[in-house]
């Protein structure tokens, strides 16, 4: 079996270990404190070992969040209508500014109708996104 290198790990890796274990979260206590430690780890100036702890930290974060906290797929209808939002944006002035027909935009926002990927084009130009975020997932009804 071929040998490999392993780049060497700074001491404050293994002094966040023993301060709080990479280990797999098993509840939302202990997310609260693996959450606690990354917001303290962004406060400072991290060196490698740090930043090190904070990947595999940051992993077992998103593992238990995935299992017991997983958050659904947005609707193109909610993305749309967040941008606007966001962006200060009616119906009427979107219509206005992409050239889709109003009643169009209004059907879009409403989730009766999908985009097309001329719409999404469109909209994505409008509010410097890429038309993927209008694209539904499959497991998600609109």
């Amino acid at each position: 079996m071929p040998t490999t290198t392993r780049r060497p790990i700074s001491d404050t890796y293994f002094e966040l270990v023993r301060r709080f274990p990479l280990v797999r979260i098993a509840n939302d206590d202990e997310l609260a404190d693996a959450l606690a430690t990354v917001d303290d780890l962004l406060t400072q100036e991290m060196d490698a070992g740090q930043e090190a702890y904070l990947d595999t930290l940051s992993a077992l974060i998103h593992v238990y969040e995935n299992q017991h906290h997983a958050i659904a797929d947005a609707t193109p209808a909610e993305v749309l209508r967040e941008l606007a939002d966001a962006n200060g944006l009616t119906g009427a002035a979107i219509a206005q500014r992409t050239g889709i027909v109003p009643s169009t935009v209004s059907t879009l926002m409403s989730g009766k109708r999908r985009p097309t990927p001329e719409q999404m084009t469109a909209l994505a130009a409008l509010f410097h996104v890429s038309p993927v975020v209008f694209l539904s997932s499959p497991l998600k009804p609109v």
